[in-house]
């Protein structure tokens, strides 16, 4: 179905004729020419139908229908029937919508809202090069670059934006009054041609040029106002004197407008804007008053009284300020700029207030007009007026939140006063509000303000808790090491505070977020904090997890006593005790391994990190797993770097364990007691073992104990049991469903290089031979099969057929590292089998070669063998 525009527009009028008493004011007053199309005043260049498109169109930008107005535009463009008045009318249209669209998009839709607008342009340029009404394209091209750099300006004003947005806006500004500065030059130079001759309906005439050319002059003082405005606040004198040129060339705008025309009045705004930027405010309002108020249309008046209410900022003239209210509360149809600078006004007012009460209604009002503009405006303004409220109220900014208290502050802000807990309310408001909005930047500059106006009212309870929020979203931002700085100095300020351990505890775990690979330095910075924890909070949830963490560190420092006693101290009915207990037993016995590679004794230092677990445990249940779970360690620990003794009496407190607890520390039981019984009565061990057959760590266990007490035999003891139970617990771990899995490569290997150690030590080499064969044949360059092999080939072969047992040390000693100690090991063998297969000569060489190679073998455990093994094969030469 074809529709012509006129019965599009009077299908859709009805829903838009009635204008809302909210429309925003997307623009400054600089772009209020963006609301009626340029030329649309002179009533021969008009059709009702434009008219029609152009309420339409206004209606919906009102509603922020951007995508039906855009389309609306779109359809009307393609219809044959529209012709080059319609055409410029529509692309104008058009590029209003999408400015207005791109000043209130997201900020990640921004970048592509305003590159539309530059699309649009290039797209008419290209398809109507010769159009008889380009220049109000391109005049609307211009204005959106000038849109663009207002909104940043007023957002770096607002502390929306970082200052590099100076930049872009400056870009912006200088983009726009290039565009501007051709036009003029263009119509100056078509207005001759009009003259003397017979123009077409859709022509600009001389006069509409004339116009025009004038409107171009307004935006170029426009632009260099906004230019004025972006200088540094520093650059006083260039600032001043930018604004006198703005100044003088609004005066002749309006010597070439007539009074009462929008220009004119667009112009004297400018001019009120100049004077109050001069710091002049008395004169801004001298003229302002001059003008006739009640002929001014309603949009200028909305600019103008939004002009004076700035001046009354900066004049503090009460009387002024009130009558300025007083116009405004009876104002329809306000704009977003006008209620902002309503905001400010109500908040000087009460900063000047000179009672409690009369300050505690101006910020109420101040903030009830906050609430509605999100409502009215949108989003945007909403955000806006937040700002407002946020950088006005409480104690002034000193730039480091409430961490460094600033003494000073406004004449709002009276300690304990009631005006301040309505400003503190509207603070963690607007600081909550923000926060939900994912607006970091904004969220965090409340929660400074409002933390630091409580420690002034004494409200520390309150300060800590905005630091925690604002601790939380430097959190969120990834930027760690501020959101640490901001919670442990803010908890340690007040440390009596219930939650203040809480918070000093996120700091640390914020803080190890911080810490990068690259800097060891600052490991000691977290143990010191954690230190600082202990030393101020000793007990509650908060200590037991900095004792976990701290004693983690000193897990990754190798302090392993330390890190033990730290586990040992978490309490006992924390949710970390389990974990905690776990990683002390892992701790005990890493630092008794250390021990015995030292080659120190392991028994004094065994008997005193089992006398403190045996305190631990005594603190708990003895039904409590966890006491179970000590129990066994002691014994363990006992078993493998104390007495090493197999002792029956560990019955008495095992036999409980086997039938109180659950699965995994009964077997594991079971795995000590056979160990205790492996000498006394090795038949009740292997019955013991038979009942952990599947339980490949309780298996473990009994490995482990038996190897330790065989690695250290008492004199005159027996040997050969606990080796037949310590080869039986292998082979049942082997046999587990575990040990036959493909992924479990790695254990199945070292469990069968066990077993041939085990059957090595009863003296069955016949037997441990395959089995390394075997493990050799899968693992080539495995030097510990290697290693064994040999072994048990020397003992097998080294008296009947010794060359056998030579040629693998000799495959041996090829891969080792050369000195390391089992190279050693390799060399003697080497050299020893030798001398038994007669070739005493070669062995003798070889040994001195040993000797003679720095360092020789006077490093080497085995050097009294090698020096015995060189006798004898000299000997035997």
């Amino acid at each position: 179905m074809n529709r012509t525009p006129s019965t599009d527009a009077a299908r859709i009028m009805p829903r838009f004729t009635r204008r809302d008493r909210w429309k925003t004011l997307v623009l400054t007053c600089a772009l209020l020419v963006l609301h009626r199309p340029l030329v649309a005043q002179e009533a021969s260049e008009s059709t009702q139908q434009l008219n029609d498109d152009t309420t339409l169109l206004d209606g919906l930008r009102d509603r922020r229908l951007f995508d039906i107005a855009e389309d609306y535009c779109r359809e009307q463009l393609s219809q044959p029937t529209v012709d080059p008045t319609g055409q410029s009318t529509l692309v104008v249209e058009l590029m209003k919508t999408q400015t207005t669209r791109a000043i209130l998009s997201n900020l990640a839709d921004r970048e592509s809202a305003w590159r539309a607008i530059d699309m649009t342009a290039a797209e008419f340029e290209r398809t109507f090069p010769d159009h008889p009404r380009k220049f109000l394209v391109q005049i609307q091209h211009a204005l959106s670059h000038l849109a663009h750099s207002q909104l940043l300006r007023q957002e770096l004003d607002a502390d929306m934006a970082t200052d590099s947005t100076r930049v872009e806006a400056l870009e912006q500004v200088n983009l726009a009054r290039s565009l501007l500065g051709n036009l003029q030059r263009e119509i100056s130079g078509a207005i001759p041609d009009r003259n003397g001759r017979t123009l077409t309906e859709h022509e600009l005439t001389s006069e509409q040029l004339l116009n025009l050319n004038n409107n171009v002059r307004y935006q170029l003082a426009v632009c260099d106002l906004n230019r004025a405005r972006l200088y540094e606040p520093s650059d006083r004198l260039n600032r001043i004197d930018a604004l006198n040129g703005v100044s003088q060339r609004l005066i002749e705008v309006q010597r070439s407008a007539s009074d009462g025309q929008p220009l004119w009045w667009k112009s004297k705004l400018g001019q009120i804007e100049c004077l109050r930027l001069l710091g002049t405010p008395t004169e801004a309002r001298a003229l302002a008053e001059s003008l006739p108020r009640r002929e001014a249309p309603p949009a200028i008046h909305d600019s103008l009284l939004e002009q004076e209410a700035r001046c009354a900022i900066e004049l503090g003239r009460e009387d002024y300020s009130q009558s300025i209210l007083t116009e405004f509360n009876a104002f329809n149809g306000r704009t977003a700029q006008l209620e902002l600078a309503v905001i400010e006004l109500a908040v000087d007012l009460a900063t000047r207030a000179r009672t409690e009460n009369r300050k505690r209604e101006w910020i109420t009002f101040a903030a009830d007009l906050s609430k509605s503009i999100e409502q009215a405006h949108g989003r945007y303004w909403g955000r806006r007026a937040d700002l407002i409220l946020i950088g006005a109220t409480g104690v002034a900014d000193s730039g480091t939140g409430a961490n460094e208290t600033s003494k000073a502050t406004n004449p709002v802000t009276s300690p304990a006063s009631a005006s301040n807990n309505v400003e503190l309310n509207l603070l963690m408001r607007l600081a909550e509000e923000a926060n939900r909005k994912e607006l970091w930047d904004d969220a965090l500059k409340a929660y400074d303000r409002a933390a630091t106006l409580a420690l002034s009212l004494n409200q520390t309870d309150q300060a800590l808790r905005m630091d925690f929020q604002a601790g939380k979203i430097l959190e969120k931002q990834g930027q760690h090491r501020l959101a640490a700085q901001r919670l442990t100095s803010s908890a340690v300020r007040d440390d009596r505070l219930l939650f203040a351990p809480s918070v000093h505890l996120v700091g640390c775990w914020n803080f190890a977020k911080a810490i990068q690979s690259d800097q060891p330095e600052q490991r000691k910075r977290f143990e010191e904090l954690l230190q600082d924890h202990l030393q101020r909070w000793p007990s509650g949830t908060a200590a037991n997890q900095a004792r976990v963490w701290l004693a983690g560190e000193y897990q990754s420092g190798r302090q392993w006593q330390k890190a033990f006693d730290l586990y040992l101290l978490v309490d006992n009915n924390s949710p970390h005790s389990g974990k905690a207990a776990e990683q002390a037993i892992d701790c005990a016995n890493r630092a008794l391994l250390v021990q015995q590679q030292t080659g120190g004794s392991t028994e004094s230092l065994a008997h005193h990190l089992i006398e403190q677990l045996s305190q631990k445990r005594r603190s708990l249940q003895k039904t409590n797993s966890l006491s179970f779970r000590l129990e066994l360690t002691q014994a363990e620990l006992d078993l493998t770097f104390g007495s090493r003794k197999p002792d029956p009496s560990l019955a008495n407190s095992l036999i409980p364990i086997e039938s109180a607890a659950d699965g995994t520390l009964a077997n594991m039981a079971r795995a000590i007691h056979a160990v205790s019984l492996s000498v006394a009565q090795p038949e009740q061990a292997k019955q013991l073992l038979a009942q952990i057959a599947g339980d490949e760590p309780a298996l473990g266990l009994c490995e482990r104990c038996l190897a330790a007490i065989v690695e250290n035999p008492s004199a005159g003891e027996s040997l050969t049991s606990i080796h037949e139970l310590r080869l039986a617990a292998i082979e049942s771990a082997l046999a587990t469903p575990a040990m036959q899995q493909q992924e479990n490569e790695a254990a199945r290997t070292n469990w069968m290089l066990k077993q041939a150690a085990a059957l090595n030590s009863l003296d069955r080499q016949s037997e441990s031979i395959p089995v390394l064969k075997l493990l050799e044949k899968r693992h080539p360059r495995n030097a510990g099969v290697q290693m064994q092999l040999a072994r048990a080939m020397s003992i097998q072969y080294g008296k009947t057929d010794p060359q056998i047992p030579l040629d693998q040390w000799r495959r041996v000693a090829a891969r080792l590292k050369s000195h390391s100690p089992h190279w050693f090991e390799a060399k003697y063998e080497v050299a020893r089998l030798l001398v038994e297969s007669g070739d005493a000569a070669s062995a003798t060489k070889l040994l001195k070669y040993i000797q003679a190679i720095p360092p020789g073998w006077d490093q080497s455990s085995l050097k009294p063998e090698f020096e015995k093994l060189l006798r004898r094969s000299e000997e035997n030469k």
